[in-house]
């Protein structure tokens, strides 16, 4: 059998991607969208407010335009609600740290760590930012929706149903199914600071008389017993041990 052509194409697609990621960790470094916050202004107020160059800002706010992330009228430069909302250090809803973190090469020297350890290892994740990308992300009330039901989770007009959501995030998954269905009921359980952040997302879906949110650590939390009809666990396994993980699936199946 003939061996394939060398395919320079698959190798570059293995990292061209990495500009995009860098670029977002150059703005959020010197503080491209800061100067945007009060309102339009030009290449030259920003490059002097970041203390770089105008023909550098220039490119880089014409880049962030391309990226439907700022805004471009004439020579001025505005932030779209997007960079608003996730990018100006202060807003509630800030994720730059996560980003810095993402993109940083500290998160990848511990997953080499755990790869030659074979070893989970905490990776230091933002969780509360990363919560706020998820809140504001529409598209997972449809997807979450069709993940209950391709789960069987299908709550009787009328019967009380009560889902215990463990690393909840935000909790948009098992809100989408609080707000299709006003019977439903959700345990909340993460950190207070995350739980800020599914605090906030209850009242955008108006569902805040349908959630009890508990704080506490999930390797030691007791979950009760017999108290739901379903659970769901967050992506959190893959940081844990096995029996770590063994542990708190029996707390989960006593508390069902």
């Amino acid at each position: 059998m003939s061996e394939a052509p060398p395919n320079p194409d698959l190798v570059g697609d293995l990292f061209w991607g990495v500009f995009k990621p860098q670029f977002i960790r150059l703005a959020l470094q010197i503080g491209l969208f800061r100067p945007l916050e009060g309102g339009l202004a030009n290449a030259d107020t920003v490059a002097q407010a970041c203390h770089c160059h105008p023909l550098g800002i220039q490119a880089l706010l014409d880049y962030f335009c391309g990226l439907r992330v700022l805004e471009r009228h004439d020579d001025q430069y505005s932030l779209t609600s997007t960079a608003k909302t996730f990018l100006v250090p202060g807003s509630k809803a800030y994720v730059g740290d996560m980003i810095l973190h993402y993109t940083g090469q500290e998160l990848y020297e511990s997953i080499r760590q755990s790869l030659r350890s074979g070893m989970p290892r905490w990776l230091d994740e933002n969780f509360v930012q990363d919560a706020w990308l998820e809140s504001y992300s529409a598209w997972r009330i449809p997807k979450s929706l069709e993940m209950w039901q391709a789960a069987g989770v299908r709550p009787v007009a009328g019967d009380s149903f009560h889902i215990l959501d463990l690393a909840c995030g935000c909790a948009i998954k098992s809100m989408a199914l609080a707000q299709a269905s006003p019977n439903v009921s959700i345990t909340c359980f993460d950190t207070p600071e995350v739980l800020a952040v599914a605090r906030d997302l209850a009242d955008r879906l108006h569902v805040n008389s349908q959630v009890i949110f508990m704080p506490g650590d999930l390797l030691s939390a007791h979950l009760g017993q017999r108290l739901y009809h379903g659970a769901l666990l967050g992506q959190i396994t893959d940081y844990f041990t096995a029996t770590q993980n063994l542990n708190i699936f029996r707390r989960i199946h006593a508390a069902l």
